[in-house]
């Protein structure tokens, strides 16, 4: 995205009193500060169009449009960036001037850095600085972006940018679900997740997570003991992480939401929202683990070589791998070079920590509960 110049933000109503100097009428208590802006035009459907992502009073989203940029699409159409997807942004998004000093247009944001709908259909106005100062850009928030950082307009303008080839898959909050600041750490232990066990999940289904035999790829009965236990049944190869996009992985990972062992959001989904140095990228995760020593909202991210921790007999049980695991009994591996040490089909997992997630050790994160996308479903075999 092409850096714009910065601007002031204010959160406005309008009401037109003439064509060309309307009244411009600002929110009492309303958002006010300093922004940044960008720009684009990916033709998706945007963000703020589905029902769980907004908070209006008529619970109406932003209208998406059919491939001919006008007809309006049913508000259950998938984005047309996704596959299938019969869903886009209507061509009545791009800016339109008002006066010469003042347009009207559309606008991405993020007020808190990442996915942020809490401003859907707000309105805000831009007023520019530096060379454009003295013009003001009154903007409606049909979008929220997983790149954008706080107080970011991404502006709607045909033409800008797009978004570079890259799938952009639809992430869609649960209502109500979880949220908060979290911390993450890391493990890859080979044993059977604790929620492959029927007794520990509270599915529809009551379906658990699957595990598979020694070789990673066989899938075992629920009923099968972890090999950490003597058993036959391990974590899945399928279970390393894989990135969608630039800014975007999937994979899974044990997690608490009350410190220690808690099994209540088995095959939940989650979106983290890396904070620091790898702000702007996410990892949506489904929890398919627990552990005892897990403080309140921890993720142990699943990455291959990430350290076996207090279970260092699975792997070794699974592939023959040195009594502490690779690397360190905690933390694993240092380098993308040792990541050679492991099976062949895990290197590709264990690498993803050092290109994806640039080496960067357990960020802090932010986390929303999602909707699970197929692709971790068609994994896991298990959904919330």
């Amino acid at each position: 995205m092409n850096p714009l110049p910065l601007f002031l933000i204010l959160a406005v109503v309008t009401a037109i009193t003439t064509e060309d100097s309307p009244d411009i009428i600002p929110i009492p208590d309303g958002l006010s500060g300093k922004g940044i802006t960008t720009r684009y035009w990916d033709c998706c459907k945007p963000s703020c169009a589905w029902v769980d992502n907004i908070d209006t009073p008529d619970q109406k989203p932003v209208n998406s449009c059919k491939l001919d940029g006008e007809t309006v699409a049913p508000i259950t159409d998938y984005s047309g960036c996704g596959e299938n997807g019969t869903a886009f942004t209507c061509n009545n998004n791009q800016p339109f001037l008002i006066n010469s000093t003042l347009s009207y247009g559309f606008a991405a944001a993020s007020f808190t850095g990442g996915l942020d709908y809490s401003m859907c259909c707000s309105c805000m106005l831009l007023n520019f600085e530096g060379q454009l100062k003295g013009k003001q850009f009154l903007v409606q928030v049909t979008n929220s972006g997983e790149t954008l950082y706080e107080n970011q307009f991404d502006l709607d303008i045909p033409g800008a940018t797009t978004i570079k080839s890259e799938v952009s898959p639809d992430i869609i909050k649960v209502p109500n679900g979880l949220s908060g600041k979290g911390i993450t750490t890391r493990y890859w232990d080979c044993c059977k997740p604790s929620c492959a066990w029927v007794d520990n999940i509270d599915t529809p289904d009551k379906k658990p997570i699957k595990s598979c035999k020694s070789d990673g790829e066989t899938v075992t009965s629920a009923n099968d003991a972890s090999g950490c236990d003597k058993g036959s049944a391990f974590t899945c190869n399928n279970n390393q992480p894989f990135i969608i996009n630039s800014t975007l992985s999937y994979g899974f990972a044990s997690a608490s939401f009350t410190g220690g062992i808690d099994y209540s959001m088995c095959c939940s989904c989650m979106l983290l929202n890396f904070e620091g140095q790898l702000k702007g990228k996410q990892f949506l995760v489904q929890v398919t683990n627990s552990g005892v020593e897990y403080q309140t909202n921890q993720f142990d991210l699943g990455i291959p070589g990430g350290g076996v921790g207090l279970f260092p007999q699975g792997c070794t049980a699974q592939w023959n791998a040195p009594s502490t695991g690779w690397g360190d009994l905690y933390g694993g591996v240092h380098s993308e070079e040792e990541c050679n040490e492991l099976p062949q089909v895990l290197q590709s997992g264990c690498k993803w920590r050092f290109t994806f997630m640039e080496g960067v050790s357990n960020p802090e994160v932010t986390f929303t509960q999602v909707q699970c996308p197929k692709e971790l479903v068609e994994r896991s075999g298990c959904v919330l």
